[in-house]
């Protein structure tokens, strides 16, 4: 579980299907050390009704590296289509130094990642070899996979205090907009990682320079959705994410509901697709 920092949901093609699948899973398991507040109602009741006039922090970009002017467009339409609707958006900087945030990260996750191979050696009989990892399992593993139980602990206190400056700066706003990806969805295998050889700081370069955003919330608590309301000149859809504060789920899903009505997407499917030799397939 990373300290809290993953969990997972659903790719949908509604915000009813969210919403339901939401109302299927939530409340806290028996025992468990991170749990959000359950709703006072269902959330697909949070869809019945537009929510109050938000204020919307606008966040074009965080860390080093660039934001496309195709993902700040389509950001920035988001934005445009959410004042229509009535809520007051503003620009907005979060209060992380995204470099410093990576590395607490990843000493969690290669701290995780090496007993979580440790249980699997135990399992099986015998230990797990580096051959049988991905190169990007390799390269964490040799840059965090032997950080000191202190250094670990350290990390966790770094993440548990980011996600009180994010409940602070939270206080002045509703929700956080920002785009999903700094560029366009990038092509099948554009992403593959063959060499090990790589330093970590490298790594994180290739993959996060792409996602910067998205992590952000799965350290804080928060809850957010990317919603598809942009779509490329190849035809490729440009997600916007919203996050909202810890526990307000409903919130997020009022507001999906909201955009989904005004700027439906579920007819909208991009002309290529992984599944029928590159090429969309219509049902019939």
């Amino acid at each position: 579980g990373w300290a809290g920092m993953s969990t997972h949901h659903c790719i949908t093609l509604s915000v009813r299907d969210s919403a339901g699948l939401l109302d299927a899973t939530a409340g806290m398991e028996l025992g468990a050390p991170y749990a959000a507040p359950m709703a006072a109602h269902s959330y697909a009741q949070a869809l019945q009704q537009a929510p109050r006039p938000l204020r919307i922090a606008l966040v074009e970009q965080v860390g080093p590296w660039p934001t496309s002017s195709q993902s700040l467009e389509a950001v920035r339409q988001a934005a445009r289509l959410c004042e229509s609707l009535g809520h007051r958006v503003t620009s907005a900087q979060l209060p992380v130094v995204l470099p410093a945030f990576l590395d607490q990260v990843f000493t969690i996750i290669g701290a995780s990642t090496r007993n979580y191979l440790d249980l699997l050696g135990q399992l099986r009989g015998t230990p797990v070899q580096p051959g049988e990892l991905e190169a990007r399992t390799r390269i964490i593993l040799r840059d965090k996979g032997a950080v000191s139980g202190a250094q670990y602990a350290a990390a966790v206190e770094w993440i548990h205090a980011f996600g009180r400056q994010m409940a602070l700066f939270m206080r002045d706003h509703d929700v956080i907009l920002s785009p999903t990806l700094t560029r366009e969805p990038a092509p099948i295998g554009e992403l593959d990682l063959q060499d090990d050889s790589l330093r970590l700081d490298e790594l994180i370069e290739r993959f996060h320079s792409y996602s910067p955003f998205t992590a952000l919330f799965n350290a804080s608590g928060q809850p957010a959705m990317s919603v598809p309301l942009y779509w490329s000149a190849n035809g490729l859809p440009m997600g916007a994410h919203f996050a909202a504060r810890f526990g307000e789920d409903a919130t997020l899903l009022a507001l999906a509901a909201q955009l989904e009505q005004a700027q439906p997407w579920r007819q909208r499917v991009a002309p290529v697709n992984a599944c029928v030799g590159g090429a969309f397939a219509p049902a019939t």
